[in-house]
């Protein structure tokens, strides 16, 4: 994408991880490279992106690295022409439409997986459906979330919106309202997973029990 600030760019929260940043780049705010470099590190058997877009130039999926090594790959997307466009570019990923929070496919989620959640509505749920399975040891390693852009008006916001109130467009700007990170964060906290990183839309969580492997060069 264009050049940006580099306050937008996502950066580790700590300094165990701070040799992350130097491997953050490519889309969206680099978070392509900064998972990357966890998921070499830590492993991974699974790539999912939940709001794949239509994997093209413009949109491109976050995981494509996993893709491209052959790792399986799922894809959740709403819109039917974007859906055509992603089985056209990618044939090889299992290409689904929107994911259900009334009864969300999480049996076919690997425990060894990394996801990506961009739905620019109800993201910070799709989190939890999937992060509560912590003690029954079924959620995934990695989860990359999409929060309240923290450019838009009123970032702190005043607490977790309704859900029936996420994804409906502001009046500015053209944001929609959503989770914002310290909610997403908190919640990811008591589901046994640690924040690594943040940019201005996405937050990073890894699974307790794979952090200690992120620490250092």
């Amino acid at each position: 994408m264009a050049e940006y600030p580099d306050e937008w760019k996502i950066k580790a929260i700590d300094g165990r991880f701070a040799w992350l940043d130097d491997h953050a780049g490519g889309w969206q705010f680099g978070e392509t490279g900064f998972l990357k470099a966890i998921c070499d590190r830590i492993g991974v058997d699974q790539a999912v992106e939940i709001g794949a877009g239509d994997g093209t130039d413009a949109l491109p999926l976050t995981l494509g690295f996993l893709y491209d090594r052959g790792v399986p790959t799922v894809l959740f997307e709403k819109d039917e022409a974007s859906r055509t466009a992603l089985k056209e570019r990618y044939p090889l990923a299992d290409v689904r439409g929107e994911w259900s929070l009334v009864k969300p496919p999480a049996d076919n989620i690997s425990a060894g997986s990394c996801v990506v959640i961009d739905v620019d509505s109800v993201d910070y749920h799709i989190a939890w459906s999937l992060s509560c399975k912590y003690l029954n040891g079924t959620c995934p390693k990695v989860i990359c979330v999409e929060h309240y852009d923290l450019c838009g008006p009123d970032a702190d916001g005043i607490g977790l919106p309704p859900r029936w109130l996420m994804g409906k467009q502001l009046a500015e700007g053209g944001f929609r309202i959503q989770a914002k990170l310290s909610d997403i964060a908190e919640m990811m906290s008591q589901n046994y997973y640690k924040l690594i990183g943040c940019s201005r839309v996405n937050s990073v969580y890894v699974r307790l029990g794979q952090v200690d492997a992120l620490e250092g060069c």
